[in-house]
Order: structure tokens, then C-alpha cells, then sequence
């Protein structure tokens, strides 16, 4: 693809600059991956939906101080997992938490 091969060519993994031959050697590691979304219409270019469902985690937490025990965190993780698939999949949360018991 013409823009995987343009930005090897703006590389500069040998370049005085250290940082530039940092960034450039960071860059070209992960060639494999950064451009799926443009091979694959399938994969969304931005992931906003990921980072919706993780933002509610991370203001509970900061709001209440955080969790309290290593068992209380995994219950609040599993469960709001649970929470985002069931509404996600248009589910009743209460019925599909029931019907796991």
C-alpha cells in the first residue's frame, strides 16, 4: 500500500536526533498494526465506544475514592461488563444477571 511505503520512507530509525529515531523505530514496530483499520472496513478508525464504556469506570472510581478490596473491584469490573453487553445487545441486565445464578 502507497502509504504504508511513504511512511517508511519518513522514517529515520538511524537519524541524529534521538528522538526522531525513537519515534521513527516506535513507528515502524507497529507497521503491522497501524494500519488494519484502513484494510479492513470492518474495524472502526477511531474506538470512542471503548473509551465511552471505560470513562464511567474511571469517574466512579475517582468520585468515590476508589474500590475498597481486590473482590469488590473484580465484582464491580464483572459486573459492569455484564451491564454494557446486556444493553449493547438491547438485554434486560436484572434478567440475564438472574438467569446466571
Amino acid at each position: 500500500m502507497s502509504y504504508e511505503r511513504r511512511v517508511r520512507r519518513l522514517c529515520d530509525q538511524n537519524s541524529k536526533d534521538e528522538d526522531v529515531g525513537r519515534i521513527s523505530r516506535n513507528l515502524l514496530g507497529r507497521m503491522p498494526y497501524l494500519f488494519t483499520f484502513v484494510r479492513d472496513a470492518r474495524i472502526p478508525w477511531r474506538n470512542n465506544a471503548g473509551e465511552r464504556v471505560i470513562r464511567s469506570i474511571y469517574v466512579k472510581r475517582k468520585m468515590s475514592g476508589g474500590l475498597r478490596s481486590d473482590t469488590g473491584a473484580r465484582t464491580y469490573a464483572r459486573l459492569k461488563t455484564v451491564y454494557e453487553t446486556t444493553k449493547r445487545k438491547g438485554q434486560d441486565f436484572l434478567k440475564v444477571v438472574v438467569a446466571a445464578e
